[in-house]
Parts: C-alpha cells; sequence; structure tokens
C-alpha cells in the first residue's frame, strides 16, 4: 500500500461558488490524502434533484441515467487504477497523478480555463472583483480562440490578434492585456506555462516582446466617449456650487465627494464603512485591493465629516446606502451590488454635467484621479500622495508616513478642500 491512505471517488461539489446559472453543480473526482483535498472537474454537471447523495450517483428516473452512472464509474475505476499502478506502496504526488489520469498533462491547461481556476481563486479569498474581472478574461480569450489556447500557442502574434479584434470593436483593451500578463505570470508560479517564452516585453527574456505601454496612447474613438478621466480645479469648483434635485442625487454625489475627500478610497471600502472604524476623527481602514493602509488612519475632512452626518442612520450598520441589511451575504452578490451603484453614480454625473456645462461627463473612479491629480499640482509630495492613495508599492512608507510624515498627511489632505 501507499505510504499515506488515499481516497478517490465521485461526488458533487456542492458550493455556491461554483453553481452555474441553471441551477446544477459539478460533477468532480475527489482526491484526498495526508489530510488534504482537491477536486478534479469532470466536465459533468447535475441538478440537487437528478443526483443521489449517499451512493454518488445519478438517481433513478433520469433521463441517461445509466450511461451516465457508467461513465463516472469508468472515470473512478481509470483513477484507481492509475493509483494502483503508479502509486500503490510508493509517495502520492497529485500533479504526476493528474498527468497520468488525463489525455492531456496537466500543465498543459487552457488559458481561458487556467483564467477560470484563477477566477475561483479570488472568489474563494472574497475578492469578487477581481473573480468577476478574471471571468470577463476568460469570455474575451474565447473570442478570439472559441476551443481555447494551450499557452504554447500563446504567443506575441495571438496578442497582436487579440489587440486588433477588440480595438476594431472600439476597445482599447488595455485592462485585458494587463490581466493577460498577470495571468501569464501566474501560469508560470503554477509551472503550467515556461517564463523563457513570456511573449510580454520584459528586459530579461523578451525585451522586444509585447508592449502593453502601446495601448495607453492608443486613441479609440467608440470607447468612454466623452469620459472625463480627472476633473480640473475649476470644473470641481463648478461642481461644488451643483445644488441636487433629488435625495438620490444628493445620495450619489456626496459618496463621490466623500471618495474625493478621502483621496480617491474604491467604493467597496466606503460601501463596508462604520462608525466604529471612526477613530479621533480618523478612518481606519485597509484598502480591500491592496491590504494597505495608514497606520494613524486616514484624515476626515470637515468637508467629509458633514457628509457622513448627513448619510449615516441608526438603523443601518454601515454608513454608507450602498449595501443593505440582511442582504449581500456573499461576496459575489455584494460586488455586484457596489458595480450597480458605481453605474448609477456614472449615469447621474451624465445629467448633471449637462446641467452644469461640463463637457463630457465623470464616472465614481474619476474621484481617484482627481485627488492625486489636484493634490500633486497643488505642490504635495508625490510619496504623500500614493501613501495617501494606498498604493501597494510604497507599503514602506507607512514605517515613516505613519509617525513622522503625519504633517505632510493633513497638508496633502488640506488641499482637498478646494480653498480659493
Amino acid at each position: 500500500m501507499s505510504d499515506m491512505f488515499v481516497t478517490l471517488f465521485v461526488r458533487m461539489h456542492k458550493t455556491d461558488s461554483v453553481k452555474r446559472r441553471d441551477g446544477k453543480y459539478p460533477l468532480v473526482l475527489q482526491i484526498t490524502w495526508n489530510r488534504k483535498v482537491r477536486r478534479k472537474r469532470l466536465g459533468i454537471f447535475a441538478s440537487i434533484d437528478h443526483w443521489d447523495f449517499d451512493s454518488h450517483e445519478f438517481k433513478k428516473g433520469v433521463h441517461g441515467r445509466r450511461e451516465k452512472n457508467k461513465e463516472l464509474e469508468e472515470i473512478e475505476e481509470k483513477a484507481r487504477k492509475v493509483f494502483n499502478k503508479h502509486f500503490d506502496g510508493k509517495p502520492f504526488n497529485y500533479k504526476k497523478f493528474l498527468e497520468l489520469l488525463e489525455d492531456k498533462p496537466a500543465e498543459k491547461i487552457g488559458v481561458a480555463e487556467f483564467a477560470l481556476m484563477v477566477r475561483d481563486d479570488f472568489l474563494r479569498k472574497g475578492k469578487a472583483n477581481s473573480s468577476n474581472e478574471y471571468k470577463v478574461l476568460a469570455s474575451a480569450i474565447r473570442k478570439i480562440s472559441p476551443n481555447d489556447l494551450l499557452f504554447e500557442k500563446f504567443t506575441q502574434d495571438w496578442l497582436d490578434e487579440f489587440e486588433d479584434y477588440h480595438t476594431s470593436r472600439g476597445i482599447r483593451c488595455l485592462n485585458y492585456m494587463s490581466h493577460l500578463r498577470a495571468l501569464y505570470n501566474k501560469a508560470v508560479q503554477k509551472k503550467i506555462a515556461d517564463y523563457r517564452n513570456n511573449p510580454f516585453k520584459n528586459p530579461y527574456t523578451n525585451p522586444y516582446g509585447y508592449d502593453i505601454s502601446k495601448l495607453k496612447k492608443l486613441k479609440i474613438a467608440k470607447v468612454n466617449l466623452g469620459r472625463i478621466k480627472d476633473l480640473t480645479k475649476q470644473q470641481l469648483l463648478l461642481l461644488r456650487t451643483y445644488e441636487p434635485r433629488t435625495a438620490k442625487e444628493q445620495e450619489y454625489l456626496d459618496v463621490w465627494w466623500f471618495s474625493f475627500y478621502m483621496f480617491g478610497v474604491n467604493l467597496t471600502d466606503i460601501s463596508e464603512m462604520r462608525h466604529s472604524h471612526i477613530k479621533n476623527g480618523r478612518w481606519f481602514y485597509e484598502r480591500s485591493k491592496t491590504g494597505i493602509g495608514l497606520k494613524r488612519g486616514k484624515p476626515i475632512l470637515p468637508e467629509a465629516q458633514t457628509i457622513i452626518d448627513r448619510q449615516s442612520t441608526d438603523n443601518r450598520q454601515y454608513i454608507f446606502p450602498i449595501l443593505t441589511n440582511g442582504y449581500d451575504k456573499d461576496a459575489l452578490s455584494k460586488a455586484n451590488r457596489i458595480q450597480n451603484y458605481a453605474g448609477h453614480i456614472r449615469k447621474t454625473a451624465k445629467k448633471i454635467c449637462d446641467r452644469i456645462g461640463i463637457e463630457g461627463y465623470f464616472t465614481y473612479y474619476s474621484a481617484r484621479y482627481s485627488s492625486a491629480t489636484l493634490a500633486l499640482n497643488e505642490g504635495a509630495d508625490r510619496n504623500t500622495v500614493s501613501h495617501l492613495l494606498d498604493h501597494e508599492n510604497f507599503s514602506t512608507i507607512d514605517n515613516y508616513a505613519g509617525r513622522a510624515d503625519d504633517e505632510k498627511v493633513l497638508s496633502a489632505m488640506e488641499l482637498l478642500r478646494l480653498k480659493n
């Protein structure tokens, strides 16, 4: 026998994170050894009503039950044969087991398929926004390669084809390319892709590879027509004089201005803000995207405090009415609600810009760009601004700014008050 106890059996993976829209769950080959559990998807799905959880097979009365159960038995039998032949009396190696079990080696996983694996990983970590981004990325990949492609076919020529397809449809695809590059790096870490074949430009292995930076200057007429990335000081002053026409307009503007006054805090962090997070006029939080935050807390300007006082109520656990009590219990539903809320802010911004004579429109994320641009133009030093933006690459600054540089933090915050 093997040097450790190993179990192999087919079961339904009944978890909300893998549930399909039609209500079905994936059937998996579950491998357990040394207190470790891995699940290999079989590409077969079943609804709860059709699955017998005791015998781990399709119930009687299900159309094609005999054929389906036979297929599952064959998979389980093949898995046991592979185990008995290669691991009986030997240390068990899951990666090697998959290589022997599958027709293609485990490292020959498709690019889109791997993107969905990354999506699932982010979802397990509660990072629903990142999870959605890789779900969308997988769909974009399949538009170019409907049958998916292996990483050995993930070349600079394929990237050029990907770019041509999307730019011809008015999509600059900078975000897509950034995520594709990150996806390749993740595949290298998992030893699914070879770092020496990285098609993206880098000084070590491919100095003449695909250059993402060119997309930053690419002009695409059809995409985000009129969107204002960062408002000028004059536009900000004009927007501040606008009187909301409805309570909802007031709410959406308050959330936008609060983000601005707090140096572009993202909507996810604002949505989960509570009074318990505020101490001595400072907001203590860690940015959901990077886990970075000021050790002394971020100072709350008087303008931001006025917004808190106006929007908070006693019967709500959060300060802002973005997430609701009793709902949005899982990360995915929260992310969807927050995304929809950002859409409402964008629609409101378009109407307001038309009324006050600003050409184009701003979005929620414009608050982040506008606050940073204004502070830099008014003389704030770059390190302090980066620190207030909760940048991960400048996380070590917190060791100093949290103590000696606190005066710079306060000064930079004051610049956002738009004093004439």
